[in-house]
């Protein structure tokens, strides 16, 4: 067996070896979307397969960067055991569209049915689509002194662009309904809001995340400076089956 084809083989191998290790551990989440995860199996079974033709065809002369590649790859698989990662397991079950799609975006109260990003996404939008329009949106309550003195409260959602390694926590300023105090919600609790977008006072300070309980998935808060939501009713509710939103679908039906 002449060196050439063992060498190229090893490479093939070690590379499908990488990706089968990365699909079956939970690392995977960290940087890909799990309904990737058939497509890296694949690739991996596909490098497995050419690993084997190599090995038992015909190979040319072994080329020096060969050599650097396979350093390369034995660095990576080392790191894979070694490099310590956050652990952020996925809760729920992820599906092709995660977040619930309901077939209408209207409920019987003729409320937006739509999610916290989506909501965020709006009001970035100059011509205001959600203006003056009543909404109803889910997200789990955090709460701080300031606020509460203030009848606000902060309500949240995790939302996912790509895998877990970005997952962002979207907050907007809840403006509490007249005859709620703050105290009646509890911090980390799921509530879903109904209520109108309006424009922040040019002149207020600007709200920080200091204080927020954290979240132990995402990696980020972000609260939205440019509108609160003046609401007229706010209620316990069960928490989803799945807590974050990784579609936004820009058009009715909403993710919710």
């Amino acid at each position: 067996m002449r060196p050439a084809a063992l060498l190229n083989a090893l490479l093939l191998f070690l590379f499908a070896l990488l990706l089968l290790a990365a699909a079956i551990t939970p690392l995977y989440e960290q940087f890909m979307h799990p309904r990737f995860r058939l497509l890296t199996l694949s690739a991996a079974y596909i490098l497995l397969a050419l690993a084997v033709v190599v090995l038992l065809g015909k190979s040319g002369p072994v080329h020096p960067l060969n050599y650097l590649v396979l350093s390369i790859v034995f660095g990576l698989l080392g790191a894979a055991f070694v490099v310590h990662f956050p652990e952020r397991t996925l809760p729920g079950v992820w599906t092709d569209g995660t977040a619930e799609i309901l077939p209408s975006s209207w409920d019987e109260e003729d409320s937006v049915l739509i999610s916290i990003p989506e909501i965020y996404l709006y009001t970035l939008d100059e011509s205001q689509p959600l203006a003056g329009r009543e909404l109803r949106f889910r997200g789990v309550v955090l709460r701080r002194p300031d606020l509460d003195r203030r009848g606000l409260a902060a309500v949240g959602r995790v939302y996912l662009s790509c895998c877990a390694a970005d997952a962002v926590r979207l907050i907007f300023i809840v403006e509490l309904p007249p005859g709620t105090a703050p105290d009646q919600l509890k911090d980390g609790e799921w509530v879903t809001v109904k209520g109108r977008l309006r424009d922040f006072p040019r002149d207020r300070e600007p709200f920080t995340t200091e204080g927020l309980t954290p979240d132990s998935f995402a990696t980020l808060d972000v609260i939205n400076q440019v509108q609160l939501v003046e609401a007229g009713e706010i209620s316990p509710t069960q928490a989803p089956q799945e807590f974050f939103i990784d579609t936004l679908r820009g058009e009715e039906p909403y993710s919710y």
